[in-house]
């Protein structure tokens, strides 16, 4: 009898079944594992909860596993039921067998955060709208995650926990109106259920530039091109024409190197976003 409080549960067991009715072949044989309120198990017609047929056709023990939900607090039993379909049609020489049993709770993790995207206030005040859709599987299959919250990092750092609102499958968005500087920043959304969050490494993703352009005097040093939001673009080369995917190398100490290698290739480096307030006396 086991005291379980409501979760997720697995049970991880050896099983063979097999039968010898027709000849040397082996035909699946089935169970059903489940859980019953401890002394409420009716031997002629149980109510098992989280039924679960399991099949094997093996003459050696392989491992099975199976996932409970429990919604309420209380005493449980185990249940393993032979399926009576096993001895109807295979009444001859039929074997079925449990080994080694472990049961234990399985905290549910949620997925990952999908279809990220960031979008710039138009007006190039500083401030960014972020989407994204909650995951709606978790580390379990066929479970889904309730979500209890969301945490939002901006270029490493924390700036918000979202905890109400979140759907599993559905969109959710926050608004970031104190963003620090004008540029591009990478943002990235964490999913947690009340157990935890998913093991691997947050999604992340870069915004469009944020805020007002840049004022004059600017100036950039070598090897600074990349902190400073440049672009470069190569619209007619690809990967096979040569072995590169960048034609302009921004994070040389010698500055923004360019080299086209043997092919007639398109290069274009483009700077941050410039805040242009004069018709005329810019100096480049």
């Amino acid at each position: 009898v086991f005291d379980l409080k409501p979760g997720c549960y697995e049970v991880t067991f050896q099983m063979y079944g097999r039968s010898a009715s027709h000849g040397s072949y082996n035909y699946d044989m089935s169970m059903n594992v489940g859980l019953t309120p401890a002394g409420a198990f009716i031997a002629e017609r149980p109510e098992i909860i989280g039924k679960t047929l399991v099949t094997n056709n093996l003459t050696s023990y392989s491992n099975k596993t199976v996932h409970f939900r429990v919604e309420s607090a209380g005493k449980y039993q185990l249940v393993f039921a032979a399926d009576e379909i096993n001895y109807r049609t295979y009444s001859n020489s039929t074997e079925l067998a449990i080994g080694k049993v472990d049961f234990a709770y399985k905290p549910v993790l949620p997925g990952v955060a999908t279809d990220l995207s960031v979008e710039a206030d138009s007006e190039g005040a500083l401030s960014a709208l972020l989407r994204w859709k909650n995951p709606v599987v978790s580390n379990i299959e066929g479970i889904e995650p309730d979500l209890t919250k969301a945490i939002i990092t901006r270029d490493g750092q924390e700036v918000a926990i979202i905890d109400d609102g979140l759907v599993a499958g559905e969109m959710s968005e926050w608004e970031d109106d104190a963003v620090p500087s004008p540029g591009i920043h990478t943002y990235t959304v964490t999913v947690f259920t009340a157990e935890g969050s998913h093991s691997g490494a947050a999604p992340e993703i870069k915004s469009p530039w944020i805020g007002k352009g840049l004022e004059a005097p600017y100036a950039v040093a070598p090897g600074e091109y990349v902190d400073h939001a440049w672009e470069q673009h190569s619209p007619n080369m690809t990967t096979t024409q040569w072995g590169n995917s960048n034609c302009f190398a921004l994070t040389t100490s010698n500055g923004a190197r360019y080299d086209k290698g043997s092919k007639d290739v398109d290069g274009y480096l483009i700077t941050p976003k410039l805040e242009i307030a004069h018709t005329q006396g810019y100096k480049l």
